[in-house]
């Protein structure tokens, strides 16, 4: 996988389009106001859906014994109906994050504490459990046996203890699955979370992987400790349109947005071209790494941890509805827009409070010709002035500057989340886990997702490479197979019957 370092120049505030558009001329007082009177009403939406009962067409509602389930709604059904135009598998839209770490914990308590803290995440976002059922999105309790735990964690929960194996393999070897998975990979000293775009997936994978280090934390100091099951019904997510997404904080708003940007080029490294981790893996030749700025990575994980639905979901309707705001010629465009105005009840997606543009990107390339694009980029930036930053970016600005790769071989696009707030969630130090790095990415795999992509970078002068070489998987499920039962041999001798996710 691509490594994507936390810039310390991405943790200044930037103001995006969306914001100016969903702020107004507010006083400072009326933003807090209606900042905090929202934050209340997600907060109530989040916790109390499942207990509306028909009060609310998109609630949960107790259908059986241990099942329930809810209607998708019509955002959840515009991503279904979009994201499943892929090959055969449904692989269409992978994404992970993954955590390298240093730890004082032996391999076989390290693999126990994960798998426990897996478990516990379970309780804590049983959407990870929930699948789907035609428009259905259901969810079954567990026994109180545990056998449906058990199934369940040899299923997503897999340790790869082999040098041979990287996270790129790793990757390759999730094809076809519905549910989000864990990959520990004591060798490397990293875990890996990966989850299909999957609409029911239901909240970003920064909250997992905090939740999974806090979770071993805190079972190192308390090893008596169990999970208990009945009352993580409540914490099943709403339909990603129970509530608006939230603006850019006030305190966001009234920063310069060229602030973002000067200090990403400013920092040493920053643009420094990186290649993957193997000879011979994929990207060796050509990467384009799209980072949000700092104004929108904040926009999409907050909107995401205050909503309870995945990041990947607002990552590609962001994608679509810049397109379609962007340029609404197209008949591509057209096709896309009407599809999701259709979904959502005919809202005109075109205005501009609700089309999610990006102000800011950074275009990386490499081999040959990233110093030259990045020196004049940079001096291009710095000529703009501060308060006329966002009327001066212009596509073409970008552009004109990318055309200098027409000589080079087709690169691959690989589309890399600028996580501005990632190690606001994802802590430094988790006690018996220190974070050395956090790479989160979105990989778009199929022809229709990728198409969004295509139709959009294009415009940019960029030329797109569909690559259908990585559809050629690496199957170490196999592998995983053959030390579940190692696994499963050391915890029943190292713990105890009550540290297994039973009641």
């Amino acid at each position: 996988m691509l490594s994507r370092k936390i810039i310390p120049g991405f943790q200044k505030s930037g103001t995006s389009s969306v914001g100016r558009h969903c702020i107004g001329r507010a006083s400072p007082l009326q933003l807090r106001l209606a900042h905090a009177k929202y934050a209340t009403q997600v907060r109530y939406t989040s916790h109390q859906s499942c207990q509306q009962g028909g009060f609310n067409a998109l609630s949960w509602q107790h259908t059986g014994r241990g099942k329930y389930e809810r209607e998708l709604d019509g955002c959840e059904i515009a991503l279904k109906m979009l994201t499943t135009r892929g090959y055969a598998g449904k692989r269409h839209g992978d994404i992970s994050i993954e955590v390298q770490f240093e730890t004082y914990l032996s391999k076989g308590a390290l693999i126990a504490h994960a798998k426990k803290a897996w478990t516990r995440l379970r309780s804590q976002y049983p959407n990870v459990a929930a699948s789907t059922e035609g428009n259905k999105l259901v969810y079954w309790t567990p026994d109180k046996e545990g056998l449906e735990i058990e199934t369940w964690l040899r299923e997503t929960f897999h340790v790869i203890d082999d040098n041979q194996f990287g996270i790129r393999e790793v990757l390759n070897s999730c094809w076809g699955t519905e549910k989000p998975c864990m990959f520990l990979l004591p060798a490397l000293s990293t875990f890996l979370i990966y989850s299909p775009h999957h609409y029911g997936d239901g909240m970003g994978l920064e909250v997992l992987a905090d939740g999974l280090l806090t979770g071993v934390a805190w079972d190192v100091a308390h090893p008596e400790s169990k999970v208990h099951w009945g009352d993580e019904v409540r914490n099943l997510a709403p339909g990603l349109s129970s509530a608006r997404p939230l603006g850019v904080a006030p305190v966001e708003s009234q920063a310069k947005s060229s602030s973002a940007m000067a200090a990403a080029w400013n920092t040493p490294n920053a643009l420094s071209p990186r290649s993957t981790r193997k000879i011979g893996q994929l990207g060796r030749t050509n990467w384009y790494d799209i980072n949000f700025s700092r104004a929108e990575s904040d926009r999409i994980f907050t909107a995401a941890r205050a909503n309870n639905f995945s990041v990947t979901h607002v990552v590609h309707a962001a994608l679509i509805n810049a397109t379609a705001a962007q340029y609404q010629t197209s008949s591509r465009d057209k096709e896309y827009l009407s599809l999701i105005a259709a979904m959502q009840g005919n809202r005109d997606l075109g205005k501009p409070e609700y089309a999610m543009r990006f102000d800011m990107w950074i275009m990386k390339t490499r081999p040959g010709s990233f110093l030259s694009t990045a020196k004049s980029l940079r001096e291009e930036y710095r000529t703009f002035a501060n308060d006329k930053f966002l009327a001066r970016l212009a596509w073409t600005n970008i552009a004109k500057y990318l055309n200098n790769t027409s000589a080079l071989p087709p690169p691959l696009i690989h589309v890399v989340t600028s996580v501005g707030r990632l190690d606001q969630t994802v802590k430094p130090n988790y006690g018996p886990m220190r974070v050395k790095d956090v790479n989160f990415s979105v990989q778009d795999q199929s022809a229709g997702t990728f198409n969004v992509i295509r139709t959009f970078l294009g415009r940019l002068g960029v030329r797109v490479f569909y690559n259908e070489g990585f559809h050629q998987l690496i199957n170490i499920m196999d592998y995983a197979n053959g030390v579940r039962q190692e696994l499963d041999d050391y915890c029943k001798m190292h713990c105890s019957p009550d540290s297994v996710a039973r009641e």
